[in-house]
């Protein structure tokens, strides 16, 4: 047995000296001692083995194999893992890597998902997903599943993530995304495709360089102009995240709707906001009292009601708060108006109003430049405090329930161009301080109560265009110095009871449009001068006491459209110079029962008339020869003649008697 075993010694120590001479220091092509450690772990790994089987034996595992464990692993590693994992690690891992890792997938990738999602995301996004994520920078206080697929909200979305190629970043803080979002909301919340300018919106371009929009060095919004621009819908909420906005104008968009968004309290940098002549309704919000740097607030021309908030008064930077033509109500809101010290304009007129003019108005005196108040409910009378408005312009306060005396403080004024009060009850008589205001443009003082002669100083009102004194008391002769007032434009003295003569100064208003005198006791003739007024469209002089001809000059006033001479004692023929306007569309001759004669034929050739009126009258002869009759079928066409016997007119449109009754002539 000894030499079977020294012989079996010798082969193996023959064969292991024969590879290795083959190959020096290696042991099947691996480092000697790596492959001894190699093989030292191994055995360790399966005594390992053995120890925990045997102690297991009380399970009826046999306690000893029935041959060496093979070193050679399986094929295939058994699936079934031991009972217990080993605990012990091997004595030194191997630090060989495998000689190159496997490229080839496996035939058919598993469609089982894991436990927890891959947060790899996939090579496109779901829209809906960033969407999500979008809405979070630029709606965090709303959920995107609340909103309306057709909604200018849900509709911006769609568009940042489908068609912008801006590609903002989608940052917790991104302005500039913020805001391109809160303006194209507000192009699908106001119709912006049918905008009649909108330049640029929605392009890939920067927003700063849309329409009507500027920005400051930093590309954040600080100008939007929209106005005169067809806007239709309503301001989204989103207008207050433009947090830079310095103006905002979008005036002049009739079908601009819907209520101020409380939001815009947050644009505290705002210092204009031009909304007028829109269909804004609803209240104004309290929190415009946040925009303590605002200088114009302009929301004429609405339908906003309710009162006016008293944050109003912490606008005291404010110069115009314009809200005329709303439905306003309550009493002037002068505790909050007192606080504006830097106020030039306030407009409340044409709202609902109710109340007296505070007297506190007056403390006001070194800013407010322009007062309108006209339109509204106000009762009472005038405070003498207006008086201490130094600086104050035009003061509007027609259209109320006011009465009483103007107050004497007013006529020291100096600084006045326009006096509105009329369409109220005041009474009294005008001053003869009248004449310090010699900057005054307008003075409307008709509708009212007022009595007394005009005074001789109101010649010194130079620049006046406008006198309109109608349809109150006034008596006595119409001053000479009205000739003075070389500007003024329109006169109207009707419905009073002034005397006397037409003053033939007169003739020096070279550019008077408009003179009325009717529905006076004026008498005498019409003064010859009165061919001077070349820019004169309307003379009505009917209902006086005029006596005498007709002045051949009249014929020279080439604008006139109405010449109304009715219901005078003018006698003679009609002059055949009244041929001459060519512009004449009213000729009124009725009531003087004193004209006689034929209508001239010039006068019958103005193809110009639509409304004539000879009845009541002494003139003879026919009409039906007449150019006008011959030209006018239509219905718009009426004429008026004495056609009951005393002329021959089958055009006439109503025949009249001499008593004034006239009756319709249809034509067939």
């Amino acid at each position: 047995m000894g030499d079977e075993k020294d012989h079996e010694q010798g082969g193996e120590d023959a064969a292991l000296s024969g590879y290795m001479s083959d190959e020096k220091n290696t042991l099947c092509g691996v480092p000697r001692k790596v492959f001894y450690c190699l093989i030292f772990s191994l055995l360790l790994a399966i005594g390992v083995t053995a120890g925990v089987v045997q102690s297991k034996g009380d399970s009826g595992k046999t306690r000893n194999p029935t041959a060496a464990p093979s070193l050679i692993p399986t094929s295939t590693p058994s699936s079934i893992p031991t009972s217990t994992p080993s605990k012990t690690p091997t004595s030194t891992p191997s630090k060989i890597p495998t000689s190159t890792p496997s490229k080839t997938p496996t035939s058919t990738p598993s469609k089982i998902p894991t436990s927890t999602p891959s947060s790899i995301p996939t090579s496109t996004p779901m829209p809906t997903s960033h969407m999500e994520l979008l809405a979070t920078v630029v709606l965090p206080d709303v959920d995107i599943a609340d909103l309306n697929e057709t909604s200018s909200q849900y509709r911006s979305l769609e568009w940042l993530v489908y068609e912008d190629t801006r590609n903002l970043t989608i940052q917790d803080d991104s302005p500039e995304l913020v805001e391109r979002f809160s303006l194209v909301t507000l192009y699908y919340a106001t119709e912006g495709e049918n905008w009649i300018a909108n330049d640029l919106w929605l392009s890939d371009s920067s927003h700063c360089d849309w329409y009507s929009i500027v920005c400051d060095d930093n590309g954040r919004v600080t100008y939007l102009s929209l106005g005169f621009n067809s806007m239709v819908g309503t301001l989204p909420t989103e207008i207050g995240n433009l947090i830079r906005l310095v103006a905002l104008s979008a005036s002049h968009n009739l079908q601009l709707e819907g209520t101020i968004p409380s939001e815009i309290g947050n644009l505290r940098q705002l210092t204009t906001i031009r909304l007028y002549n829109n269909g804004f309704s609803g209240t104004i919000p309290s929190e415009i009292g946040n925009l303590l740097q605002l200088t114009e607030l302009i929301l004429n021309i609405n339908s906003f009601l309710g009162t006016v908030p008293s944050e109003i008064g912490y606008l005291q930077q404010i110069t115009s708060l314009i809200l005329d033509y709303n439905n306003f109500s309550g009493t002037i809101p002068i505790r909050e108006i007192g606080n504006m010290l830097q106020l030039a304009s306030l407009g409340l007129s044409g709202n609902n109003f109710t109340g007296t003019i505070p007297s506190e108005i007056g403390n006001l005196q070194q800013v407010v430049t322009d007062l309108t108040l006209a339109g509204n409910s106000l009762v009472g009378t005038l405070p003498t405090e207006i008086g201490n408005l130094n600086r104050l312009v035009a003061l509007y306060v027609n259209g109320n329930q006011l009465e009483g005396a103007i107050p004497s403080e007013i006529w020291n004024l100096r600084q006045l161009t326009d006096i509105g009060l009329y369409q109220n009850t005041f009474s009294g008589t005008i001053p003869s301080e009248i004449g310090n205001l010699q900057q005054l443009t307008g003075l409307h003082l008709d509708q009212n109560s007022f009595s007394g002669t005009i005074p001789s100083e109101i010649g010194y009102l130079q620049k006046l265009n406008w006198l309109m004194l109608d349809y109150n008391n006034f008596s006595g002769s119409i001053p000479s110095e009205i000739g003075n007032m070389e500007q003024l434009n329109y006169v109207d003295l009707t419905h009073n009871t002034f005397t006397g003569t037409i003053p033939s100064e007169i003739g020096y208003l070279q550019q008077i449009t408009s003179l009325f005198l009717d529905s006076n006791n004026l008498s005498g003739t019409i003064p010859s001068e009165i061919g001077n007024l070349q820019q004169l469209r309307s003379i009505l002089l009917d209902y006086n006491t005029l006596t005498g001809a007709i002045p051949s000059e009249i014929g020279t006033m080439q604008q006139v459209i109405y010449l109304v001479l009715g219901d005078n004692n003018l006698s003679g023929s009609i002059p055949s110079e009244i041929g001459n306007l060519q512009k004449l569309g009213e000729l009124d001759l009725s009531g003087n029962i004193r004209l006689t004669g034929t209508v001239p034929v010039e006068v019958g050739q103005l193809e110009s008339i639509y409304r004539a009126y000879f009845q009541n009258t002494s003139l003879t002869g026919g009409l039906d020869d007449l150019l006008f009759c011959k030209n006018h079928n239509d219905s718009i066409f009426e004429l008026y003649a004495d056609c009951k016997g005393f002329i021959t007119c089958e055009c006439c449109t109503r025949c009249c008697d001499r008593e004034g009754y006239c009756d319709w002539i249809v034509h067939i």
